[in-house]
């Protein structure tokens, strides 16, 4: 078989169209379509609760932590961990009224003999229909697709390479739960490390590395105190890496965000005046090549780099929109 070979300049043009194309970003950058996002999160930590309270808004199409989804996703989610009287509290307590947002009924399975584990599981996810979800939840990954051995590089990236193939063949976004392994201590100090040398440590999930350096995005959700939790983007090929959550409970099994940050060190300030006029000139101009925007209406008038207009256009797109008072159109 030959390979088909592309200049520099014909790559760009066969590609030019997804530049600032936000409509793949099913939770901003961090959740994205035919991308594979690896969620590790601590033991006890309540990756319950993040995970149902972001399937829920996102299923309705509302903002979960101030990222709104393009519109309302169609999520399967195969929650492995949470018992039948642990899912119907969770849905009581952060809501159920989502028709996009469908669990298959592993018990039946069990009852009636079946699988629900490796290739059973995988032999379901790849006959799904392509457009019938927009997202896939997989909690945890080990119990979807059991190894032999976790600290097997080459099984775990076996697994990973797999839901990428699911991910860009059926053209899902795929979250994958996995757990970290024993505490982590300073090797300077001896120390345990802190939350936030925990939430930044990019190989935090027990076992092997490859499940991490196959991943699209990686984030790490750690224990801060008793009521507050830090999530972090440790793998990433754009401009959300380094994002920091610090998140609290807000005594109604959701969450208030205390701080975002960024910490690649990449500035994303833009004063909000040039944030205004960019928009404006975006709005104007929907139908033409985002190098032509920037060239022909941004580089005169206004003073960003290409880089900063380009990561400017994303934010703005996913910029959280107020939720739809219509009726979410079932899957």
């Amino acid at each position: 078989m030959a390979f088909h070979l592309l200049t520099a300049q014909q790559m760009f043009e066969k590609y030019e169209s997804k530049l600032g194309n936000t409509e793949h970003h099913l939770w901003g950058q961090h959740i994205r379509s035919e991308s594979v996002t690896y969620l590790v999160g601590e033991t006890c930590v309540g990756k319950t609760t993040l995970l149902y309270n972001l399937c829920y808004h996102l299923s309705r199409g509302e903002a979960f932590l101030n990222i709104a989804p393009p519109r309302p996703l169609r999520i399967l989610h195969i929650d492995y961990e949470s018992s039948g009287e642990n899912c119907v509290e969770a849905l009581w307590n952060i809501g159920h009224d989502s028709p996009n947002w469908v669990f298959p009924d592993l018990d039946r399975e069990v009852e009636e003999g079946g699988s629900i584990h490796g290739a059973a599981m995988m032999h379901f996810l790849s006959n799904i229909k392509v457009g019938e979800f927009d997202m896939f939840v997989i909690d945890p990954l080990l119990e979807a697709y059991p190894v032999s051995d976790e600290n097997n590089n080459v099984e775990a990236a076996a697994q990973m390479l797999a839901f990428r193939k699911l991910a860009r063949s059926k053209k899902v976004g795929v979250v994958l739960v996995h757990n970290t392994g024993k505490s982590f201590n300073n090797p300077k100090t001896g120390q345990e490390q802190s939350a936030a040398e925990r939430a930044g440590r990019k190989f935090l999930g027990r076992g092997a590395a490859a499940r991490q350096d196959k991943a699209d995005v990686g984030i790490n959700y750690v224990k801060v105190d008793d009521t507050t939790r830090m999530m972090q983007v440790v793998k990433s090929r754009t401009s959300n890496l380094g994002t920091q959550w610090t998140l609290a409970f807000n005594g109604n099994h959701g969450f208030d965000i205390k701080n975002v940050s960024h910490l690649t060190g990449v500035s994303q300030h833009v004063p909000s005046e040039t944030d205004e006029t960019l928009r404006q000139i975006i709005a104007a101009h929907p139908h033409l090549p985002l190098r032509a925007v920037y060239e022909q209406f941004v580089k005169p008038a206004v003073p960003v780099s290409r880089a900063t207009f380009y990561r400017r256009v994303q934010a703005i797109r996913n910029r959280p929109v107020p939720p739809s008072t219509s009726e979410v159109p079932p899957v």
